[in-house]
């Protein structure tokens, strides 16, 4: 933008001059014509602008802005480039603006971020550590039991926090919050110090589902163990002892399985390897060189054993390695 001059007036008359006295007056009154067009056509330039007034400055830089401060030169506005405003402190840029946004350079704080890693508060900038997002540790939750957790990554220690618990939680765990609406909660609970993890839900605010563990590679076999139909350990568990050899589901199914030679002086008594809640089906097969050869039990079976033998066609007992087989459960569903 470049304003209108001011045209320079005329020389003044003088009294003591009477020889110019009356052109220099006369000039100087016709001046005033040029004078007032000058201003009109100033005022004119200015309103193009509307109520305020472009204020011109130097392009300047970061380290002598080209508005600055009296006493403090070196922080201020300075143009970056077309379009573009840099804001400076200390000789340093902080802050551009462009066509395309706001650009910071430097860590942001204030009320405009999260002021703690727990914060909610709606409209605020996120940080590293909200939440756990990004950081080396998680915030800690008071009470694990409310329905007013906020999605994110936990810290959960069994010495103070409150609520519910799965078996097994140990101090330093960490819980998963998921929220995918305000009253549906899941809470993904880890145990580091014995590799397990736990799961629990909630549809509403008044109530939680229990916590249920999630099976991988490394609790899948195990020890099996069950209560009211829900399995408390490994889901499928073996074993073997002098009694033979045995597999356990968590469904309460078991089957146990052994090689013995009967006797010819009676019926030989088989305990079996783990034992059953009632008695179980057996079933044997007989390996003898005799031409017949049946394998037999001598009485019904019960939960913790059975007895039987091997006879030839004229009944009498044979000595001969029977593959024995009994298959019930462990446990009963509830």
């Amino acid at each position: 933008m470049t304003l209108p001059t001011i045209t320079t007036p005329p020389a003044s008359p003088s009294r003591n001059d009477p020889a110019t006295f009356s052109p220099r007056a006369d000039a100087l009154v016709a001046y005033i014509a040029t004078l007032v067009a000058d201003l009109n056509a100033l005022v004119a330039e200015v309103n193009k602008y509307g109520d305020g007034f472009p204020l011109f400055v130097p392009t300047g830089s970061a380290a002598a802005p080209g508005l600055s401060f009296v006493g403090d030169g070196d922080t201020g506005l300075f143009r970056t480039g077309a379009n573009a405003i840099g804001l400076a402190t200390g000789g340093v840029e902080r802050a551009r603006i462009t066509a395309a946004g706001l650009q910071l350079t430097g860590l942001l704080s204030g009320t405009a971020v999260v002021q703690s890693a727990a914060d909610t508060t709606p409209g605020r900038l996120l940080t590293p550590g909200w939440m756990g997002l990004g950081a080396m540790s998680s915030p800690a939750l008071d009470n694990i039991d409310r329905y007013d957790i906020p999605q994110g990554f936990w810290w959960v220690s069994s010495a103070t926090t409150l609520g519910t618990l799965p078996t097994g939680a140990t101090v330093g765990d960490g819980v998963l919050v998921l929220r995918p609406t305000l009253n549906q909660t899941t809470q993904i609970y880890t145990t580091p110090n014995n590799g397990q993890t736990w799961i629990r839900k909630s549809y509403s605010t008044t109530s939680w589902g229990p916590w249920r563990r999630l099976y991988d590679s490394g609790n899948v076999l195990g020890t099996v163990g069950q209560a009211a139909g829900v399995p408390t350990g490994a889901l499928f568990g073996a074993g073997s002892n002098a009694n033979g050899s045995y597999e356990m589901r968590a469904d309460g199914y078991l089957e146990c399985s052994a090689t013995i030679t009967s006797l010819t002086t009676g019926a030989k008594t088989w305990t079996f390897p783990a034992s059953f809640v009632a008695a179980p089906v057996v079933t044997m097969t007989a390996v003898s060189a005799s031409v017949l050869a049946a394998a037999q039990l001598d009485a019904a079976p019960d939960a913790t054993g059975c007895t039987f033998s091997v006879r030839d066609k004229t009944d009498t007992r044979l000595a001969a390695a029977v593959h024995l087989r009994a298959t019930g459960r462990w446990s009963t569903m509830t």
